[in-house]
């Protein structure tokens, strides 16, 4: 199984199905979205062609608000998790389909949002640029899951962009679904 945000998992449409680059990944199995958070599982059915591992794609970006600049990894490997209120990092990273890797510092927990369709609570946030198809993708920094993207706040200058990322944490996912982080 993979997780994302369960949004994504809701707006797949019957029958729930995922593919990559024209092969089949599988379906949704589970969302929450609304007071309970904004996270997922999809189900692997070919694990011969996606198989799970504990590694992120991280894309090149520019050093920002006293924030470190990224390179190019396909294999970013994930060798723990951590949560919101570590103090290990002031600031934390993702990675989103539309804008690509960003980073920015930390601003805020219990973040609840009021998306058009929902009312999201336990969210946390940090200061770095999102879009819309951002959502499900992965919040990290050195070498740790934080979480997935669930959204934004405050737009932006562009269209469908915000300056803000929220996501939902690692912890409530693996609680709520019983499941156990892969590392590398």
């Amino acid at each position: 199984r993979l997780i994302t945000a369960g949004h994504c998992v809701r707006d797949s449409g019957s029958p729930n199905s995922w593919s990559q680059n024209g092969f089949a990944v599988g379906g949704g199995y589970r969302y929450t979205y609304g007071s309970g958070g904004d996270y997922g599982i999809i189900t692997v059915d070919d694990s011969t062609f996606w198989a799970s591992r504990g590694w992120v794609y991280v894309r090149q970006s520019a050093a920002v608000n006293g924030s470190p600049g990224t390179t190019e990894n396909p294999q970013y490997p994930i060798n723990g998790e951590s949560q919101y209120s570590s103090t290990a990092s002031t600031y934390l990273c993702h990675t989103g389909q539309t804008i690509g890797t960003r980073c920015g510092p930390k601003s805020g927990s219990n973040v609840t949002a009021g998306y058009p369709d929902a009312t999201v609570s336990g969210l946390a946030r940090f200061d770095a640029p999102v879009c819309r198809g951002d959502s499900g993708g992965p919040v990290y920094v050195q070498n740790a899951a934080y979480g997935v993207v669930s959204g934004g706040q405050t737009n932006a200058t562009t269209p469908d962009c915000f300056t803000t990322t929220l996501f939902q944490g690692i912890g409530a996912i693996k609680s709520a679904y019983n499941l156990t982080l892969l590392h590398n």
